[in-house]
Formats: structure tokens, C-alpha cells, sequence
């Protein structure tokens, strides 16, 4: 008979693997769901709510908007300008003629439309953009402490190493961010590092450190 082979992700084991463990469905879920998040400043917005408004960038965006709007009355004032300072040389400061008349309703009328522009409007307005970036649920020491004096024997570290690697693998597996520390001890304590802590033979006297 063929042998029946079957693979699982490391995900999937480990979802296996502590639903044996029989942990409060809740408190799986939990752990496994929770996320935080903060707000991060990603650029800024034409929508928003006065505490965010950015006046610098209100400002600078109403400034092009009134340039935008008032440069073609601005250019035709000029030349209206020009030609009643023409047509008044030509009639010797006659003020009262009919082209100056005409000329200066005219350049009151550029100016009204210049004036009628409005300084800031509402769609001027920008506003600092916030964005919420997910975050781990906490940053974490977890601290593994494991006595290797001779007062230890082989079973009792036996035990002592599975439950510290079942305990990591549930907190990396839960965490998305902790710092373990693994810190061997006998009349020395010693930080090591994850390898030595579950793999390393050395031994020591029955004294044991305060690590």
C-alpha cells in the first residue's frame, strides 16, 4: 500500500497543536486577533474637521486660486490704465470726455471683479491627513530562566525545556513583536542564547545563582 503523506504549514500545526492544549476558546481568539493601532500623518486632505486644518497649506492654495482667478482682470486693468492715461494726453486732461468716462467705468468694473475674489474660500482648505497604522497588541520582555545545577536532573530540565518551548512558540506565535531573554544559571548566571538555552549539556554545582 502507498503510504499516505500529508504536509502542514507551520501555522496550521501549531493551530493543531495548542487546540489540544483545550485553552479557552475566547482567549485564543483573542490573542490571536487583537490589534492596535495608532495614527500616522500621511500627507494632508481637501476633507476634514477644523482641529486639522493646516494654514500654511490653506494659505498657499488660496494665494494660486486668487492669482488664477484675478490674473486676466489684473492684465485688462493694466491696459485700461494705460489707455486712459493715453486718451487723457490726448484730450489735455479733458476729464469729463466720453472715452475717459467710458474708460474709467470700465477699470472700475476690473477692480470690482478683482475685489469680488474672495480672500479663502472653502475649498481652499487643507487639512493634515491622519491614517491608523496597525501596531503590535504589546511590546514584551518574556524572560526564560532555566536551573541547570546539579540539584537538576535530566527529567526535571527535560520538563523545564519543553514548557519554556511550548510557551515561546505560543507567544511568537501570538505576538507580533516581544524580546525573549534565555538565561541559564547554577552558581553562574549566564545569558545564552536560544540554541544553547534548549540544546546546551553544561552543568554546574548545587548552588544556585540569584541570576
Amino acid at each position: 500500500e502507498d503510504d499516505f503523506v500529508f504536509q502542514l504549514s507551520r501555522e496550521e500545526f501549531l493551530d493543531l497543536f495548542f487546540e489540544d492544549l483545550e485553552l479557552p476558546r475566547l482567549i485564543r481568539t483573542q490573542l490571536a486577533t487583537i490589534t492596535e493601532f495608532r495614527t500616522r500623518r500621511a500627507g494632508f486632505s481637501a476633507d476634514g474637521v477644523p482641529t486639522n486644518i493646516n494654514v500654511v497649506r490653506s494659505l498657499r492654495s488660496a494665494l494660486g486660486r486668487r492669482l488664477a482667478l484675478g490674473s486676466p482682470w489684473h492684465a485688462q486693468l493694466r491696459e485700461l490704465q494705460e489707455a486712459l492715461d493715453n486718451a487723457l494726453e490726448e484730450e489735455e486732461e479733458d476729464a469729463d470726455g466720453a472715452t475717459v468716462l467710458a474708460l474709467r467705468e470700465r477699470i472700475g468694473h476690473a477692480r470690482a471683479k478683482i475685489d469680488a475674489i474672495p480672500f479663502i474660500d472653502s475649498f481652499d482648505l487643507r487639512y493634515n491627513n491622519r491614517v491608523k497604522v496597525p501596531e503590535p497588541t504589546t511590546q514584551a520582555v518574556m524572560f526564560c530562566l532555566m536551573d541547570v545545577s546539579g540539584s537538576m536532573d535530566e527529567e526535571r530540565k527535560g520538563i523545564a525545556k519543553r514548557f519554556f518551548m511550548l510557551l515561546h512558540l505560543f507567544l511568537t506565535r501570538s505576538y507580533e513583536r516581544i524580546d525573549v531573554v534565555f538565561i541559564r544559571h547554577h552558581t553562574v548566571a549566564k545569558e545564552v542564547d536560544e540554541d544553547a538555552f534548549f540544546h546546551s549539556r553544561e552543568s554546574g554545582g548545587t548552588v544556585v545563582s540569584s541570576a
